[in-house]
């Protein structure tokens, strides 16, 4: 059981990362054409934590669990580790902007709120590194500040979207909405919502286990399959939010399917 999860884990996290290397560049080539911010946001929040981020920190924790001794100090998947946390704090620094300039633009709160996560997920990994955390020491102090705001950020996006859909549909009720952007603002919901599933599965391990470095147990194989699928799942969806085929498109005509 160990085995077939790990072989679909990496089949899945290949897949999750290719997948969301094409959506966020996609997004981003968009955001070039429409001149729009949000999908610029978007665009480089989802390639820079799942791609960039996420994809590199698996490569440098695989490569490390295949090591001899995966707790002895290896300056490549030290640096490697490095690489890909940076790239996902700056991603998700970008989906937080994200939210602020679409749902909370020229809030106040909104920015000081965002100001300081952001501050609080750099401080957290400064600690982090400063404790061992690149190079595949135990989980202590600096990484659980920083997993506090990893873990709950995408709890922001979902709760302002399906807030927003819900105002949304009551204004097409009323004949003053369009249905498929309505969906929109459900779909970037459940996005939300898998982003944060797979944020949490793939802590599971560390909880449990007590170390960054142990990604050849069944346990973290079977969570991090998890993941995979759920980050599939994520990046499927803001693929029907902002490129829906014309199937989809056809379910919210008038005409309807």
């Amino acid at each position: 059981m160990g085995d077939l999860a790990a072989a679909l884990y990496l089949i899945s996290t290949a897949a999750f990362a290719l997948i969301a290397a094409v959506v966020g560049i996609r997004l981003l080539l968009l955001s070039r054409k429409t001149g729009q911010l949000a999908e610029r946001l978007l665009g480089l929040g989802v390639l820079l934590t799942a791609s960039l981020g996420y994809g590199v920190m698996m490569v440098a924790a695989v490569g490390r669990s295949m090591l001899s001794d995966p707790s002895a100090p290896s300056a490549l998947y030290t640096y490697i580790t490095t690489a890909g946390w940076i790239f996902h704090n700056l991603g998700v620094m970008s989906v937080v902007g994200f939210v602020v300039h679409v749902f909370r633009h020229g809030v106040v709160w909104a920015r000081v709120l965002a100001v300081v996560m952001s501050i609080t997920l750099w401080a957290g990994w400064a600690l982090h590194v400063f404790q061992g955390g690149m190079a595949g020491q135990l989980p202590q102090g600096g990484f659980w500040i920083t997993f506090a705001i990893i873990g709950t950020y995408p709890f922001w996006t979902a709760i302002e979207s399906f807030a927003y859909y819900v105002r949304m549909r009551k204004r097409v009720a009323l004949g003053l909405g369009d249905q498929l952007v309505a969906n929109r603002f459900l779909l970037w919901g459940i996005a939300s919502l898998t982003t944060a599933g797979s944020i949490w599965f793939v802590t599971i391990p560390i909880l449990v286990e007590g170390n960054l470095s142990q990604v050849g147990t069944p346990l973290s194989a079977i969570c991090m399959l998890v993941t995979g699928v759920l980050g599939i799942a994520t990046v499927a969806t803001y693929w029907l939010t902002f490129f829906p085929p014309a199937w989809y498109r056809r379910q919210f005509s008038p005409e309807g399917a």
